[in-house]
């Protein structure tokens, strides 16, 4: 009987029917859901935001206190010129999170610039190691790839060019090397090519990669253990094969700790590690939120990243 709150409280039925539609074209849903057709959107495109916010009986709703999604740019760190750590920390001062979220999200209220790998606004965020990203300075960037013996060699960058974040992303980052002198090999494709392609560990010259940028979930990224991406297990990690023994070692003594004091030194301590390693270049969090008809249902319970339709009643 409880009052429902995201996974927790009652989870009560509060219509007699619900109807999965599904609909391919995002613009076709969001016209759906503006004639009425429909009551309920769960992740309309951020680029119909503003239309949605003026349309009549519609109210869009942030899911949840953690944003829903991060993104990253991942490094290759099998192959020069990111197998020596002076050029993977080079691209921190590469990148400017306002630039990268402005063009992915544009509305300020619905993204976060976050100099960390914790998701920023959940319990375990913190500052450890945020001092190496927060600086903007491409002349920088450029001395310390030549320091990590870089001599104007391409870098491989995947660009999944069908993807809503992920290509205007890329993009921005392709522009932001070259201007800061770096030469690119730019491989266009779709997002599945991507995935397939980001799985081999060949040199870039022979069907490898150097970068590719992806997304996950904030409610993923709050926690250093479930947060897969920060992990460096070398050949048995994801995709870039970051390889540092410490940070394995404390994310195992993390899921051992015995108070959240515990916990939040040891995950700062996990933080300031990877960003020092650099597993991952972060560029941002966002909120993706929902839309449904106010006018004809009521008690919308938010998740963060996830749709939940328990409680929902017809007014």
């Amino acid at each position: 009987k409880e009052k429902a709150v995201g996974f927790a409280g009652g989870k009560i039925p509060g219509v007699d029917r619900i109807e999965l539609v599904w609909i391919a074209d995002p613009q076709t849903a969001m016209q759906a859901l503006i004639n009425g057709e429909i009551d309920y959107y769960e992740q309309p495109s951020i680029d119909f935001i503003p239309i949605l916010e003026k349309a009549k009986g519609v109210k869009l709703m942030k899911t949840g206190v953690i944003d829903s999604h991060f993104g990253m740019i991942r490094l290759n760190h099998l192959h020069p010129p990111f197998n020596n750590i002076k050029a993977r920390q080079a691209m921190y001062l590469l990148v400017n999170q306002e630039a990268f979220l402005q063009t992915v999200i544009g509305n300020p209220e619905y993204y976060k610039v976050c100099h960390g790998l914790i998701t920023c606004g959940s319990p375990l965020a913190n500052d450890g190691g945020s001092a190496l990203m927060a600086k903007h300075d491409p002349k920088k960037a450029l001395e310390m790839f030549k320091e990590a013996g870089y001599n104007g060699e391409p870098i491989t960058v995947l660009h999944a060019t069908d993807h809503h974040t992920i290509g205007p992303a890329t993009q921005v980052l392709i522009q932001a090397m070259r201007e800061a002198g770096l030469k690119l090999d730019v491989q266009a494709m779709d997002w599945g090519s991507v995935v397939q392609r980001r799985a081999k560990k060949d040199p870039p010259a022979q069907g490898g990669w150097n970068i590719f940028i992806t997304t996950s979930s904030g409610t993923s990224g709050s926690d250093p253990v479930i947060h897969t991406w920060m992990g460096a297990a070398c050949d048995k990690g994801l995709f870039g094969w970051p390889c540092d023994p410490e940070i394995e070692k404390m994310r195992s003594e993390y899921g051992f700790t015995q108070t959240a004091e515990q916990r939040k030194t040891l995950a700062r301590a996990i933080q300031q590690r990877a960003i020092e390693q650099v597993v991952y270049v972060p560029f941002g969090q966002w909120t993706q939120p929902i839309a449904y008809r106010e006018d004809k249902i009521k008690d919308v319970i938010g998740v963060t990243g996830l749709a939940v339709l328990w409680g929902i009643q017809k007014k």
